[in-house]
């Protein structure tokens, strides 16, 4: 390192000053740049003294905090600090300074006597790490904290415990916590103090008196801590005097919870965000084949079938993110018989700890119905498959909105192709058909003989209505009744109109 040449000033001398052989003496002159440099320090900090003479002390040593102004108007400067080695790597430091005097009294210097104290500094910035962290935990709690001496002095209250008892922290620190309890409370809580003392930890309800003059239930969770240099008492408060109002609406309200969850017709599980239950009804249990009391306790996981469990991650990442879940799906009961349910979850956040509500409902009567309904439905359809019949439905301009029957082709409606397609351009310009289906728009029922494509349809025409009566359009129904006609009939023309009379 590159270093200004300064000369040490003559006729200093360093008076009721001991220096030990592992000390570190560094000399500086008046303007804060080294002028001297012992072999100790070359040793700990790898320069020699030629590469720092000149050099200012903030250069070598930025973290230290020296006050150069400070120790030369007199006052003493110590401080420990973390420096870096000529090879860059790190130790710890602590200093020493005082003002060096000639004969005349006179400052010609200033003096830093230092040691290397690497080994014990470690422990130093673990616990001032340890004491910030306490600190920010009193700061940002929202349960009220106080640290007490073993005599049940306050020396520490965080914002929390000022807000619940209403006086401010100077009026708190410094005094018996005992002046904060009613004269009733007063031997209650001699004997909580002695037994926390006793077993190291302990736990009360009691009551305080605000500033306000007014009763506050608070819950106390306390602990005895033993430092390096004292014993203190940290102990946790809690306001549950809403919580102690409401005990006994709280109560008749749980035992109407109680009863509306045996008495729902779906299954209700309650559990832990863990997915351990701890509660459950009949119906829940029945589901899956359990005995209510036998599954209380267990998880979720542990007792379930396959198809719920593979869902559990997924419910559990939903309710965390929005709050509720919901899905159906089929699984087996322990007897191997189909189960169709549909699951709705809701998160609780509750005070004490938070809950999933599961409310799991059988779906399997519908689910069968539905299946029977559409097998129905599909039966049907074969039917009128093969059935020489042709059904239809018209809206109110008489475009098809459905067509059915094995000889809708035949008529000239070709399934699909025929929705949304007008009756005049699938059948074709038959005068007959469109007064036919016009006459069912105004509320009348037709019906007539119609032929084409040497075929014979008896025909009946309906006004169509929704479910409350409105009109909504036609259904039309042919019959294929060529076979039941005389050979004469069937090939018989009526004045180009393949109809018969209306």
């Amino acid at each position: 390192m590159p270093a200004n040449r300064a000369k040490r000033p003559k006729g200093t001398f360093i008076k009721d000053i001991v220096i030990h052989p592992d000390d570190i003496v560094i000399i500086l002159d008046r303007s804060g740049r080294i002028i001297d440099w012992n072999a100790t320090a070359e040793l700990l900090l790898g320069w020699t003294k030629s590469e720092v003479l000149g050099l200012p002390w903030g250069v070598l040593f930025p973290q230290s905090g020296l006050n150069l102004k400070s120790v030369l108007s007199g006052r003493e400067f110590a401080s420990g600090f973390t420096a870096k080695r000529k090879d860059g790597s790190s130790l710890a430091l602590y200093f020493y300074t005082r003002v060096i005097k000639d004969g005349k009294k006179q400052i010609t210097g200033i003096l830093c006597l230092g040691r290397d104290v690497t080994q014990f500094w470690q422990p130093t910035e673990t616990a001032a790490e340890s004491e910030r962290k306490y600190q920010a935990l009193l700061d940002i709690s929202h349960d009220a904290i106080l640290v007490l001496s073993t005599k049940g002095i306050i020396l520490e209250v965080n914002p929390a415990a000022t807000a619940i008892s209403g006086f401010p922290a100077e009026a708190l620190l410094g005094q018996p916590v005992a002046k904060f309890f009613p004269l009733e409370n007063q031997l209650s809580l001699a004997l909580f103090g002695r037994r926390l003392l006793r077993d190291g930890l302990g736990k009360a309800v009691m009551e305080i008196v605000t500033a306000e003059g007014k009763k506050r239930v608070v819950d106390i969770n306390a602990l005895v801590l033993m430092t390096a240099r004292e014993v203190k008492i940290l102990t946790i408060c809690q306001d549950i005097t809403n919580w102690q109002q409401k005990e006994k609406s709280l109560s008749n309200t749980e035992r109407l919870l109680e009863e509306l969850i045996n008495t729902e017709p779906a299954g209700v599980c309650i559990t832990t965000l863990d997915g351990t239950l701890v509660r459950v009804n009949r119906v829940a249990a029945r589901l899956f084949g359990f005995q209510e009391k036998a599954i209380l306790g267990e998880k979720m996981r542990d007792i379930l079938p396959k198809d719920i469990i593979a869902i559990l991650p997924q419910l559990r990442t939903t309710l965390l993110e929005k709050g509720n879940f919901q899905i159906e799906l089929v699984t087996r009961r322990q007897d191997g018989t189909k189960l169709w349910i549909a699951i709705n979850s809701l998160l609780l956040t509750l005070p004490e700890q938070p809950l999933i509500l599961l409310v799991i409902s059988d779906l399997s009567a519908e689910k069968r119905a539905l299946l029977e309904i559409k097998e129905s439905e599909a039966r049907l359809k074969l039917l009128f498959k093969q059935v020489p019949a042709i059904i239809w439905t018209t809206d109110e301009q008489l475009n098809f909105q459905s067509t059915i029957g094995s000889r809708a082709a035949d008529l000239g409606i070709r399934g699909e192709e025929a929705i949304g397609k007008n009756i005049g351009d699938a059948l074709g310009p038959s005068a007959t058909l469109k007064q036919a289906h016009r006459r069912a728009l105004s509320g009348e029922s037709v019906q007539f003989e119609y032929e084409k494509g040497g075929r014979v349809y008896h025909m009946r025409i309906e006004p169509l209505r929704g479910l409350e009566g409105e009109l909504s359009g036609t259904i039309g129904v042919a019959y294929d009744i060529t076979e039941l006609r005389t050979p004469e009939k069937r090939h018989r023309k009526k004045d180009g109109d393949q109809g018969n009379d209306l």
